[in-house]
Order: C-alpha cells, then sequence, then structure tokens
C-alpha cells in the first residue's frame, strides 16, 4: 500500500499535533498513549510512528519515505506485546537500524547509524 504525498503530510501533521503524548529527541521517540504519534528521522528517511492497543498486544505503524525522495512513501505493522523489541534495516535503505520496544504502556523507537553497530 502506497500514500500519496498529501496524506503522507497529512499524517505527520497529525503526529506532531498529538505530541503531548510523545518523547522525542534527535534518533527516538517514545509513545505514551495509544493513538499518540510522533516522527524521527535518520539520515534520508523520515518515519511516522503510532500505535493501537489490541488488548493483548500493540499494533505498531509505522509510515516511512526518503526527505525529498522520487518514492512514496511505505508502511510496516507489527504486534508488539509487553517486553518485546525488534531490530531491523529497512528495505532497500542502508545506514540505519531501527529499533522498536515496548515496555509496559509504552513504545520506544530509535535509529542508529548502522556503522556504530558492532559485529
Amino acid at each position: 500500500m502506497t500514500l500519496k504525498p498529501h496524506i503522507f503530510a497529512a499524517t505527520v501533521i497529525a503526529c506532531i499535533s498529538l505530541g503531548a503524548s510523545a518523547a522525542i529527541s534527535a534518533d527516538s521517540i517514545r509513545l505514551n498513549a495509544p493513538q499518540a504519534g510522533a516522527s524521527l528521522r535518520a539520515g534520508d528517511i523520515d518515519m511516522t510512528v503510532y500505535y493501537v492497543d489490541h488488548g493483548d498486544h500493540f499494533e505498531v505503524v509505522a509510515t516511512y519515505a526518503l526527505y525529498n525522495g522520487p518514492y512514496d512513501p511505505a508502511r510496516l505493522r507489527m504486534g508488539l506485546s509487553d517486553g518485546d523489541s525488534v531490530s531491523f534495516g529497512l528495505p532497500g535503505q542502508t545506514g540505519y537500524l531501527y529499533r522498536f520496544a515496548r515496555n509496559r504502556s509504552s513504545v520506544a523507537v530509535s535509529a542508529e547509524p548502522s556503522h556504530a553497530i558492532a559485529d
């Protein structure tokens, strides 16, 4: 599924307006309430993230795109239970490792340069 640029922009604006329930730093965000959203930039990638509480797990939704890039945004979804974490690179992109982790009622997302990762 791809999003049109105006839909992606609306998602970013909505996430910024919900920032009271999210903690943000340069390369990480922490979401503290369901459907609160935030965005982060790592290198040339802009990403917006929010989650929905399904009781037994949180469905985390991340939409990402190249900053000023020619490509349509892409979306990924994952289920996280309390204590779960996952790390991965984005398809077709190099340079950053993204980590999504849930701790009780919050979800933390961070991006770390892949050259900083020990082999």
